[in-house]
């Protein structure tokens, strides 16, 4: 559990490294900017969320069974669906700006294609943030299972 215990904290120091990156290249700044609808940072506060039961797991000794690792599992879950229904809200506002246009008119069509780019990043930010917490949240919690039950078997065999 050793192992598990120091990629979980390495783990975490890549997180704050790349909170800092993003801070301070107004990442952060150009989400908020782009997705109205907030979902992005739904999605990344399950993401901290779920990294943070599972460390509190690890390091408390919390975890027995695999079982005590589904709620990360239901975490990924409910994050990918997120950032799919962002997906689909933010293609729903990019078609709806289509409605009426006149594209004789160059001023329309410009203020079509913002409609269309605010739509499509919002559609972007989500899948992406829902995507990323899928992946990397499941790869942590399915090797620490996978440690758990190697640690088991090795016990087992003592």
């Amino acid at each position: 559990m050793n192992l598990v215990k120091s990629l979980w904290t390495t783990g975490l120091f890549g997180l704050l490294g790349l909170i800092y990156f993003a801070y301070e290249n107004y990442i952060f700044n150009l989400i908020w900017d782009s997705d109205f609808t907030k979902i992005t940072f739904v999605v990344m506060a399950l993401f901290v969320l779920g990294y943070s039961i599972l460390g509190y797991k690890i390091f408390k000794n919390k975890i027995h069974s695999e079982d005590d690792l589904d709620i990360g599992y239901e975490i990924c879950d409910i994050a990918t669906s997120l950032g799919l229904l962002g997906t689909l809200i933010g293609i729903s506002l990019a078609m709806k700006a289509f409605k009426g246009v006149d594209f004789d008119s160059p001023a329309e069509i410009k203020k079509l294609i913002s409609h269309v780019g605010g739509g499509m990043s919002i559609a972007l930010f989500t899948t992406l943030s829902g995507l990323v917490t899928q992946i990397v949240l499941r790869a942590a919690y399915y090797f620490t299972g996978s440690a758990l039950i190697k640690s088991e078997g090795s016990t087992d065999e003592k």
